[in-house]
C-alpha cells in the first residue's frame, strides 16, 4: 500500500477504531509466539527474566537475580500505568512537545 494511502486510512481510523481493527491480529501473533515459550499468560517479572535470559544466551549472577527481577516488575508497573491511562477516541499524538 503507498505510504500516502496509509496515512490516509490512518487519519479516518480513531484510536479505538483502529485497536479493534488490530486486535485480532494481536491475539493471533501472542497465541503464535506464547506457545512454545513457556511463558505465561499474565506477566510473572521471574519468569519473564528467566525466559530473556535464556532467550538472549544471557548469564544472570545469583547475587543481581532478585535486583533485575525488581526492575523488571518495575518497569512493568510504569508501562501498566501508561496502558491504563484513559484517552478520548479523537486523542491523537502530539507530534511536537511543549511543555
Amino acid at each position: 500500500m503507498p505510504k500516502q494511502n496509509r496515512r490516509n486510512l490512518k487519519s479516518q481510523m480513531t484510536k479505538s477504531s483502529l485497536d479493534r481493527a488490530l486486535q485480532p491480529l494481536k491475539d493471533a501473533s501472542r497465541k503464535f509466539w506464547m506457545k512454545d515459550s513457556g511463558m505465561a499468560d499474565t506477566f510473572e517479572p521471574k519468569a519473564h527474566v528467566a525466559h530473556m535470559e535464556r532467550m538472549l544466551g544471557l548469564t544472570i549472577e545469583e547475587d543481581w537475580r532478585p535486583v533485575v527481577e525488581m526492575h523488571i516488575a518495575a518497569i512493568e508497573k510504569a508501562a501498566e500505568t501508561v496502558l491504563d491511562f484513559p484517552l478520548e477516541d479523537h486523542a491523537e499524538a502530539a507530534p511536537v512537545f511543549v511543555p
